[in-house]
């Protein structure tokens, strides 16, 4: 699987409730991980549900990699649950919760707040909850149900972050479902909804509200709104592509913003929305109105939007088949008209894009955030006509650390680090000088750590 993920933020603290620190556990696989153990690093727990029903509010329980065979439950918690190195990518596909097509692999109480996190796991093989909604009775969140009090409760508010749910199915929801807290920085890919009825909906996302941004959702499938829909969300510099709703509307995004079953509220900003099918709306469909996104065959209105081709690094991957998205990288090319085209929003300082780098970077021509859930770090070309020095400079941020990178082939050779640069207290000028004196056509671009 390519690496679609560099780095990422993770969101593991210390806490501290009413002047006692928090305690942190761990679990671990057999036979190192054992449920009689005290779930100490020396001696952890071998099931997550272990963990969890150790940790009370403001704990946080680390899991080792390995696949877990489990249906886990918050039951309400407000506690951290992460894998072992949420910065690692590998980590985070190797820490898996497979939930055994016996029901939702993560279900959320609804009364957790913000500070309860899942973060940097592998959900699969979810099925759902059953609820006996007197309108819609079905099974909900295949991957992961933020309202297992039952019908009407209350939907979670907890940070959903650095995850790949994948391979999920529901009749509603399949990936995630009932969620009304932040779903950042995921990989949703594989999931379904449904099986004919249009009243099915949400291949990858349904229901859910509060904030969703910097996500790959990608290659799921539900009668109406394959990637997303009946969610008054704040949805912002997504990708969203390869989704389909054959039986009815909205391939990509379905009642976005216009859901009758959540308050009213919801906008659809910086979003790249591609590639999606149905026989209605295939890419959009009775949704707000989208602003500074780029949207195939778009003619519906909105503000500064566009439906130019996003051009993606490899949409079709290394196997050159588009249906395969875990291994398609949907970051943009230097010439893609989605670079420095979204809008900057004050959310942005201190966020990250799904490769874990800053939200706003300097791109083709200016500090204007990409559309999209990556930003582009502009390369500088350089032509080196003769053995002299290659001089860069710049003005660094303070308390910012800059990386130099160099290539020779722009489209098939790797980047490779030159140096590291610290911004220091202060910040100010900065010059690196090429130690190479071999003349050649060279590129280089800075990357903010």
């Amino acid at each position: 699987m390519k690496l679609i993920v560099a780095a990422m933020s993770a969101m593991l603290a210390v806490c501290i409730l009413d002047g006692v620190w928090a305690a942190t556990w761990y679990v671990a696989p057999p036979p190192l991980g054992n449920n009689k153990n005290p779930g100490t690093e020396a001696q952890p727990f071998a099931a997550i549900q272990r963990g969890i029903d150790a940790a009370r509010d403001g704990d946080t329980v680390i899991v080792a990699q390995g696949t877990y065979v489990e249906n886990i439950n918050f039951n309400g918690k407000n506690i951290v649950l992460t894998s072992t190195d949420p910065t690692n990518w590998s980590v985070v596909q190797n820490t898996i919760i497979d939930g055994n097509q016996a029901g939702s692999v993560v279900t959320f109480y609804g009364t957790e707040d913000e500070t309860c996190v899942l973060c940097a796991f592998t959900i699969r093989n979810g099925t759902g909850t059953y609820i006996p909604d007197p309108t819609f009775p079905a099974f909900y969140g295949g991957g992961i149900f933020g309202a297992g009090a039952g019908a009407g409760a209350s939907r979670t508010q907890a940070t959903i972050q650095n995850n790949i749910i994948t391979g999920n199915s529901a009749q509603g929801g399949g990936g995630i479902s009932d969620t009304a807290g932040v779903i950042q920085n995921c990989i949703i890919t594989g999931n379904r909804a449904g099986t004919v009825s249009p009243n099915w909906c949400g291949g990858g996302i349904g229901f859910c509200d509060g904030i969703i941004q910097s996500n790959l959702i990608a290659g799921n499938v539900a009668p109406c709104g394959g990637g997303i829909s009946f969610s008054n969300a704040i949805f912002r510099n997504n990708v969203v592509v390869g989704n389909s709703a054959p039986g009815n509307h909205g391939g990509g995004l379905a009642h976005l913003g216009t859901s009758p079953y959540s308050p009213p509220g919801g906008s659809i900003t910086n979003c790249i929305i591609w590639g999606n099918a149905s026989p209605t709306g295939p890419q959009v469909h009775d949704s707000v109105a989208p602003s500074h996104c780029c949207i195939q065959d778009w003619t519906g209105g909105g503000t500064a939007n566009i439906a130019l081709n996003p051009q993606f690094v490899d949409p079709d991957g290394p196997d050159d088949d588009p249906n395969t998205y875990e291994d398609n990288d949907y970051r943009l090319l230097l010439t893609s008209p989605c670079i420095d085209a979204g809008t900057n929003e004050n959310w942005m300082n201190g966020a990250t894009d799904l490769d874990g780098k800053p939200r706003i970077l300097l791109g083709a021509t200016s500090l204007t955030v990409d559309m999209g859930a990556y930003e582009l770090n502009f390369p500088i070309a350089i032509v080196r006509s003769t053995p002299t020095d290659i001089e860069l400079s710049w003005t660094m941020r303070p308390l910012t650390t800059y990386t130099v990178l160099s290539t020779f082939d722009i489209t098939a050779q790797p980047w490779a680090e030159e140096a590291t640069i610290f911004g220091g207290k202060t910040g100010g000028p900065a010059v690196w000088v090429d130690p190479s004196a071999a003349s050649a056509l060279k590129f280089y671009k800075l990357e903010i750590e």
